[in-house]
């Protein structure tokens, strides 16, 4: 089930509160069982196994008797509920990277699949991933710009090289508000007039601005 809570109590046991659909249940897991220090967080999926032990209140609590029997992981979403998540979960999305990680020089991915797109940011171990590569990607949700992020915490290249696909082309007007937000982080096509450059101050980036009319 999803892990909903956890305590650790005064005398070093940790009770995950535990969830599949069907009401709480408590996984107790023993100080004196040398279990890893992670994932038991809110929001991860544990399966466990072991004893049903009484708590004296009419309740019972699950027992694993080793550490092989409690084992976390993330949930995998697509892309678009990652986008709709709350800021703190975590989570396995898998998608086509539409940038390397070294493109813009500030360690984001952008990643695609067939429900939408969104940024991996602050990810400084994405040196192996090139556009056009299909990833799995774990990172927390996060926002910035207004807009819902991932950070990024690992990911493994599952087939590199297949390609970010054709870009659609949209108008210089439907970019400019990335069609209200629901392009955000995806890949588009545009062309027109350019009207001004100028360098940016800080960065020393180039902006150029273009319309095709609209």
């Amino acid at each position: 089930g999803s892990i909903t809570g956890s305590q650790t109590l005064p005398s070093g046991d940790v009770v995950l509160a535990i969830d599949d659909g069907s009401g709480r249940l408590d996984v107790v897991l023993d100080r004196d069982i040398s279990f890893p220090g992670g994932p038991f967080v809110p929001g991860a999926i544990l399966n466990a196994a072991g004893v049903l032990v009484p708590t004296g209140t009419g309740s019972w609590q699950l027992k694993p008797r080793t550490a092989a029997e409690a084992i976390a992981t993330f949930p995998t979403v697509t892309v678009a509920e990652a986008r709709g998540l709350q800021v703190g979960r975590t989570v396995f999305v898998t998608g086509i990277a539409l940038s390397s990680w070294a493109a813009f020089g500030d360690q984001t991915v952008h990643v695609r699949d067939a429900t939408a797109a969104i940024r991996v940011i602050q990810y400084p171990g994405g040196a192996g991933i090139f556009a056009g590569d299909s990833i799995r990607m774990l990172g927390t949700v996060s926002a910035r710009n207004g807009q819902p992020v991932l950070i990024g915490t690992s990911h493994a290249v599952l087939q590199a090289g297949v390609g970010t696909g054709v870009p659609d082309s949209v108008s210089t007007l439907v970019a400019s508000s990335a069609a209200n937000g629901a392009r955000d982080a995806n890949q588009v096509r545009v062309g027109g007039t350019v009207s001004a450059v100028s360098t940016e101050t800080q960065t020393g980036d180039l902006l150029v601005t273009i319309s095709d009319g609209s």
